[in-house]
């Protein structure tokens, strides 16, 4: 379905895959979102052009469209839940690769129906009389629900580890963060990535957060200025959220070592580039301890995933840097 004009039934289909998300769901509620969402999907697929990542500021985009970078953000998040797209965000924006949003649905929409078929095998099926969840509705995504609550279990671990004194403990109640958490790890380049960041971050926090802003505050409330910028920041991105500032450089020694064991090179190479208007950059102490064949061959990975300017890296890193 092409959403370029937007069509009645391309709505209708955005508010349905925006319903079966559930609690995963991040952005507001109210039925008129889904044209909002179906709006920014069919102007996605206007900027595609031969299944070619498409590069996007989100503060543009929304000061162009009137909105709240917060909002959009909670748009494309959304869509990458439903299945409909999939990105990576870097300071230079967002690159974004689209899902067939038929296919999506044409998926989903074939695994309830084998399910409705081995249900009428065993047992006669009476049709819900309400709009209320079933139990097949809810465990359609068994694998990215169970993952997700391991994330949160193992986020509420270490940070009750590794606080400041002075920062609340937290209990369950930190599953309202699993949406955001999730986008900390994709960023990460992974959970393993994550945890060491998250050590980083909890122990090289700055004075103010370390001792003034936990007072009044609950342990939830804590653990989510993590996961978050400065108001002055806003619409910046996952990137600049406090764990990745301040989970940057800072020496934890094995724990650090502990996380990050087992990552893939693609994970390594998440963790420590990223790409940043014309080059890559890197994140923290171990980047500018590595050769620089080892950060051509990463960057090369992440260029080949679609990030950054192909050729780059081989520009950048195939010869020594000058000295002066």
């Amino acid at each position: 379905m092409r959403f370029y004009a937007v069509r009645t039934e391309a709505i209708e289909l955005t508010h349905q895959a925006l319903q079966n998300l559930d609690a995963m769901r991040t952005g507001s509620r109210r039925p008129s979102r889904a044209l909002r969402v179906a709006t920014l999907y069919g102007h996605l697929q206007c900027r595609a052009q031969g299944g070619q990542p498409i590069r996007l500021g989100c503060r543009e985009l929304a000061s162009a469209w009137h909105l709240q970078p917060r909002e959009l953000r909670a748009d494309l998040q959304d869509l990458a839940a439903i299945g409909w797209l999939s990105y990576t965000s870097s300071s230079s924006g967002l690159c974004i690769r689209l899902h067939d949003a038929d296919a999506v649905v044409a998926v989903e929409a074939e695994g309830q129906e084998r399910t409705r078929e081995a249900d009428a095998a065993t047992e006669p099926v009476t049709p819900a009389p309400s709009s209320t969840p079933t139990g097949n509705d809810a465990s359609q995504k068994p694998e990215r629900r169970a993952a997700a609550s391991d994330w949160i279990s193992r986020f509420t671990a270490l940070y009750n580890a590794h606080k400041p004194a002075a920062w609340p403990a937290c209990n369950g109640s930190c599953a309202v963060l699993a949406p955001r958490l999730q986008q900390a790890i994709r960023q990460a380049g992974g959970a393993e990535a994550f945890w060491a960041v998250l050590i980083r971050a909890l122990r090289g926090m700055p004075e103010f957060w370390r001792h003034t802003y936990p007072e009044g505050r609950s342990g939830v409330e804590c653990a989510s200025a993590l996961l978050k910028v400065d108001r002055g920041s806003e619409g910046r991105g996952v990137e600049h959220w406090h764990v990745f500032c301040w989970g940057d450089g800072v020496d934890v020694g094995g724990d650090v070592a502990g996380a990050a064991a087992g990552e893939s090179d693609l994970q390594k190479a998440h963790r420590l580039l990223y790409w940043s208007r014309d080059h890559w950059h890197g994140r923290g102490i171990e980047t500018s301890k590595l050769d620089r064949r080892e950060k051509w061959r990463l960057a090369e990975l992440l260029e080949a995933e679609g990030e950054g300017t192909p050729g780059t890296a081989a520009e950048q890193f195939s010869q020594p840097p000058r000295q002066h």
